[in-house]
């Protein structure tokens, strides 16, 4: 039988795992979050468990609807016809771009009292 509508998995033809795409809150209850792509009718479930990597951030209470917010590609499996959402994810992989860019290992030792315990080890040394 010829499709007549186009296969709504054709958005994620050029997409990969980690990419980030945009989304739109359908509705929220206790589960998760129902979405919606932009540019695609397929309806997705992000699990509670995804929405945040902060436990406290991972109500879907604080999302009531008509929101637009940005998730990755947690998982993409056209054989199965499965694709799983996660804003955790996103949000995991903006901060290890994040420490990537702007850290570096001694990025705690510009704070003002960082050296205050090995100075007070010296004191105490030379006390004795």
């Amino acid at each position: 039988l010829k499709q007549l509508e186009k296969d709504p998995f054709d958005l994620f033809k050029d997409k990969k795992i980690n990419d980030t795409i945009t989304i739109q809150v359908i509705s929220s209850d206790n589960k998760g979050l129902m979405v919606r792509p932009e540019g695609s009718d397929l309806q997705l479930l992000i699990k509670k468990s995804q929405i945040a990597v902060s436990s406290t951030d991972a109500r879907p209470s604080r999302f009531v609807g008509g929101e637009r917010i940005d998730a990755a590609i947690a998982e993409l499996n056209f054989d199965k016809r499965k694709i799983s959402l996660s804003i955790k994810l996103l949000e995991e992989l903006q901060n290890k771009e994040a420490v990537s860019k702007f850290s570096s290992p001694l990025s705690g030792k510009n704070l003002p009292f960082s050296s205050l315990s090995d100075q007070l080890d010296d004191k105490k040394k030379n006390k004795d």
